[in-house]
Formats: C-alpha cells, sequence, structure tokens
C-alpha cells in the first residue's frame, strides 16, 4: 500500500512538472517511439546505445539524453537506473509490464521447488526462457533485482538468496547455543518497532545487510545470522509484523553496528518512509541465556526490559554516563548499550 501511494505520488508530481514546464517536442517523439518498439516490435528492453539512437534521431543532443533518459522514467515511461557503477545505466525497459513479470517468475516461484531458498544462477535459463526473456539480458536482471533488494546474488558462490522463499521454521538450533555462548565478548542489540511491518521489507533489509560484505551463515524467513571474520556476527530477527532487532556480538561490533544501524534508519525513513521507536536492551533483563535463546526463536514476544533509545540519548546529552533499570532497579553503563552513539568501543 505506502509503496503504491508512494508511486501515485510521484506520478502526480510529474505531471504537475508537465504541466508547469514547456516540454520539448523532441522528448515527446522518443517518448512516442520508445512506445511504439514495445507494440510494433515487442522489445520490452533495449541497450542504453540503441536508446542513443533513437535520441540522437530526435535531434536530441547526445549529452542531453542521460536527462531526457531521467525525465522519462520520472512519468513513468521508461525504466531508466542512472547508476554508473553497477552498469545498470546500460539497459532500458521500455515496458515495466514485462519488468512484473521478470520478478513475478522468481518472487512467486513455490517455497518447495527451491531449496532453502537458494537458486543457483545457472537456473536463470530454465525461469527466464527465450523469446520473452532472452539470456543476454539475465545478468542485466539479476542485478536489476538485487537493486530493487528482492534478492541477493552470492557471486562467489553462483547462488541467489531469495528472501521470500525462505523456509518459515528453522531447522537446526545448534547455531543459537553457539552465538549465546560467545556473548562472552559482548553483545549489543538495537530494535526497531513500527506500527506495521510486512515481512516483505524484512526481506529487503536481509538484502540490505548482505550487501555490506557480510557472509550468510544461516537464514530462514524470519531471521539471519551472518559474520565477518574473524569473529564478527550479526543475528537480524523479524519481530512479527512489528519490526525487526538486530544482535551483534566481534570485536569491530561498535562500528559495524552503526554501519546497519544507519543503513536500517535510512531503509526506514527515507525508502519506505516509516515512523518508529528505537529500542535497546537491559542487560540484565535479556542477556541470560536461556531468555535470549527463547528471543531469538520467538518472532510473537520479548523477553526483558526495554529502554527506549531516545531516553539513553537524554541521559548521554544531560552528561550521565548510566541509568537504572526500572525492572532489576541496577544501575547500567551507557557505553555497554549503546556503544554507538558514545562513541566507544564498549566492554560489553
Amino acid at each position: 500500500y505506502q509503496r503504491r501511494v508512494r508511486g501515485d505520488y510521484v506520478v502526480k508530481l510529474a505531471h504537475e512538472r508537465l504541466a508547469k514546464e514547456v516540454i520539448p517536442r523532441s522528448y515527446l517523439q522518443l517518448k512516442e517511439k520508445c512506445r511504439l518498439l514495445t507494440i510494433v516490435k515487442d522489445q520490452p528492453i533495449i541497450s542504453y546505445e540503441h536508446f542513443l539512437d533513437i535520441a540522437l534521431g530526435c535531434e536530441i543532443p547526445a549529452k542531453n539524453v542521460p536527462q531526457v533518459a531521467s525525465f522519462l522514467n520520472d512519468i513513468g515511461c521508461i525504466v531508466y537506473i542512472s547508476e554508473k557503477s553497477s552498469g545498470l545505466n546500460q539497459m532500458i525497459i521500455l515496458d515495466s509490464q514485462w519488468l512484473s513479470r521478470v520478478f513475478a517468475t522468481i518472487i512467486t516461484m513455490k517455497p518447495n521447488s527451491v531449496k532453502y531458498g537458494i537458486l543457483s544462477v545457472s537456473d536463470l535459463a530454465h525461469i527466464w526462457k527465450a523469446p520473452e526473456f532472452p539470456p543476454e539480458y539475465h545478468y542485466f536482471l539479476l542485478k536489476l533485482m538485487e537493486r530493487y533488494e528482492l534478492l541477493y546474488h552470492m557471486e562467489d558462490r553462483g547462488l541467489i538468496l531469495v528472501p521470500s522463499l525462505l523456509p518459515p521454521v528453522l531447522s537446526d538450533r545448534q547455531w543459537m547455543s553457539d552465538f549465546v555462548a560467545a556473548q562472552a565478548s559482548g553483545l549489543i542489540a538495537r530494535m526497531w518497532r513500527c506500527i506495521f511491518f510486512p515481512i516483505s521489507t524484512f526481506s529487503r533489509v536481509m538484502v540490505r545487510i548482505l550487501s555490506f560484505g557480510w557472509s550468510p551463515a544461516l537464514f530462514w524467513k524470519h531471521g539471519l545470522l551472518v559474520y565477518k571474520p574473524p569473529d564478527s556476527k550479526l543475528y537480524i530477527k523479524y519481530l512479527s509484523n512489528l519490526g525487526l532487532e538486530v544482535f551483534a556480538i566481534g570485536l569491530n561490533r561498535v562500528a559495524e553496528i552503526k554501519s546497519i544501524i544507519h543503513s536500517i534508519d535510512t531503509l526506514f525513513q527515507d525508502s519506505l518512509q516509516l515512523e518508529y521507536s528505537s529500542f535497546v536492551r537491559c542487560p540484565e533483563c535479556s542477556f541470560a541465556e536461556s531468555k535470549l535463546v527463547e528471543d531469538m526463536t520467538n518472532t510473537q514476544t520479548v523477553t526483558g526490559h526495554l529502554i527506549a533509545l531516545a531516553e539513553v540519548e537524554k541521559h548521554l546529552l544531560s552528561g550521565k554516563t548510566s541509568l537504572v533499570c526500572e525492572k532489576t532497579k541496577k544501575v547500567i553503563s551507557i557505553e555497554s548499550i549503546a556503544p554507538d552513539i558514545t562513541m566507544t568501543e564498549g566492554s560489553g
């Protein structure tokens, strides 16, 4: 729903822009030629070079073509990603409905037909079949789906993780005991809570976390365990329709969790425009081994006392370095529960 409303808003802005500006005739000619390509020649996708040739034929200067492509993207005529680093700017999607079918072929597959939510890159030849999905476009489409955070391409393994196809139940729980046992090196937890947080959004968080260079160790529909050598680990847990929580363990956890927190904050604020509240945990209430294991497997409830991050920041700004847990009445060091805002490494 939010995505549809945001899309309608963009279209409205584009139409207001059209009403206020005089659009060059050449832009409209280019728009019409692109439309005819999809109708007459059944070409849903073309290279940027082909698009450039068409634009030059409409007497649009080459230096203006990227700007025109962005404009046509904004008003919904084409799909153009201007990113040079990823190479996505080398292709132009002329038919957005065709692109929707591309996405649907992957994310609407039956989960039981994909083992553990993992596809092999070689499987794409059987999923995206010619002539509708020419093989020369497969790599681009894979990168585009990754750009929209629908999947994660593990290039070094030749595998593709599709979060929407992950199993709903975690079969191997041994990792949990190992993770909890490692908390001697220090554990940090941060929670984001919303009025409504769909599982599809959690899938996007999974892809975003992996894009930061974390290696996946274990994953299921409601959780993701990732690691970085030598001993940094993150566990990201879905809180049923309400948000998510991140647990971090490791020597470099402060710098790394700051990066993760910033990424999730950006996703919530800018991409999804969600209103949310952030919380930290009282270690005395939450980090006993039995309680922590329970929390990691249960997406419905959270044990232990939660402390609003706004309250922690308030204490910090007033010059305090600790606060009192309302449940245990014990003094908690701010450095131990939120080292990312104290700009220190924390001792756990």
